[in-house]
């Protein structure tokens, strides 16, 4: 029987929840509600707060491919600033895309290919019209 939480890195963690069982909707909101709370000790309280990136089977996907589209709509929502952020398909293409950015970048400052940015030089001139 699969463990239905599993350690991914830090403090980062894989859920697997069977959406057969439930609306998959209301069950992640149900896990945000649980998992956002002021956490209170005899020296001071703090809120803990979750970030989530869910993603949901399309298709053929296998448990890898699941796990990326999770880890990707979880760096999503850390960098928005959201508690909950589903996986949608643009955000693999705009990953490729940075990648393939930050490698030309690479390149470009280890001398290995032209730059990337087009230096254009306009002589200055200054108008000198009389408006007497």
């Amino acid at each position: 029987m699969p463990r239905p939480c599993v350690p991914v890195g830090g403090d980062e963690f894989a859920v697997v929840l069977d959406d057969e069982e439930g609306d998959l909707d209301a069950r992640m909101a149900a896990m945000v509600s649980l998992l956002q709370f002021e956490f209170v000790t005899r020296e001071s309280s703090f809120d803990l707060a979750c970030r989530f990136g869910v993603a949901r089977r399309e298709g053929g996907e296998d448990a890898d491919e699941l796990l990326e589209q999770a880890i990707l709509a979880l760096n999503e929502a850390k960098r928005e600033g959201t508690i909950l952020v589903w996986y949608q398909s643009a955000m693999k293409a705009d990953l490729h895309m940075a990648q393939r950015q930050l490698h030309q970048l690479r390149e470009w400052l280890a001398g290995a290919a032209p730059s990337p940015l087009e230096t254009l030089c306009e002589a200055m001139r200054e108008d000198r019209k009389s408006t007497r």
